[in-house]
């Protein structure tokens, strides 16, 4: 039986930029509950219809990881104690969706690359169960299981440093640790890596082609955007300052939703 997707997203910081704005009306507009997750529950621009809530909630990250830590690395932390703690599916603040759907398994995992067999932890919900979120919790809880999957230098790293000190070091030595790498290795380890969608459905975009996502040409994004198709990352990180700072060209595939999800309140950064 199909389930309902409820969405939950997590943001470190004092106000939502336009990007940020749209992908949270893309949910509502969809008809998706949303839970916008921070520090502090009270972050500026949110979408009505948005419930914000405190992240600790859901988890409490050591005082280091809260006062020192990269937000990206607090983000992917974030999610591994969603799957665990919750029943809301994880998405990226920096996703459109196209159409609403809903899950037909306990699993809403996706391909990074059609080409690559890899999971993106951008849209993520795996059951409380899962052996892959039982491997990641174990090494975040446990500071003395050093992650194999990040680079030789970084356990060696590692090794060097005290125990208790080891999730923090981590965090200044690969702030995506938790992020795709480790979702990968440990889902390939288990089998779950076969619950993972195909890259079209949620991801069908490269982030080396962010610019096409401003492109005025209707078709720019046709050979990539199909029927399976439900959901876009933005890639926010990657976009251009000037694409961040303009109006969004008309007839681009960003223009087109915003005016679909009668979004105009988008500004310069």
């Amino acid at each position: 039986m199909a389930k309902k997707v409820n969405i939950a997203c997590y943001w470190n910081g004092p106000e939502l930029g336009w990007m940020e704005r749209l992908s949270l009306t893309s949910f509502i507009h969809f008809g998706f509950d949303v839970t916008l997750f921070s520090p502090s529950a009270n972050v500026s621009g949110v979408v009505d219809g948005v419930v914000q809530a405190n992240y600790r909630d859901v988890c409490e990250f050591p005082p280091s990881i809260a006062e020192q830590a990269a937000g990206s690395f607090q983000a992917d932390l974030f999610r591994i104690y969603l799957q665990k703690n919750t029943d809301l599916t994880w998405m990226d603040s920096d996703i459109v969706v196209l159409r609403s759907f809903e899950m037909e398994t306990d699993y809403l995992l996706s391909k990074i690359d059609p080409n690559v067999i890899s999971v993106n932890n951008a849209t993520l919900r795996v059951p409380k169960s899962s052996p892959a979120l039982a491997l990641l919790l174990e090494h975040i809880e446990n500071p003395e299981k050093i992650p194999v999957w990040i680079r030789a230098k970084h356990q060696q790293e590692l090794e060097r440093t005290p125990v208790p000190e080891r999730l923090l070091k981590l965090s200044q030595l690969l702030r995506t640790a938790f992020g795709p790498a480790g979702w990968t290795y440990a889902c390939k380890l288990t089998g779950e890596v076969d619950f993972a969608q195909e890259s079209v459905c949620f991801s069908p975009i490269s982030w080396t082609l962010t610019d096409l996502l401003f492109d005025p040409r209707n078709d720019a994004l046709s050979p990539w955007i199909t029927e399976e198709t439900n959901a876009v990352h933005m890639f926010s990180a990657q976009v251009r300052r000037w694409h961040r700072r303009h109006p969004l060209p008309k007839g681009s595939f960003l223009h087109r939703l915003a005016v679909e999800f009668d979004f105009e309140n988008y500004a310069t950064i």
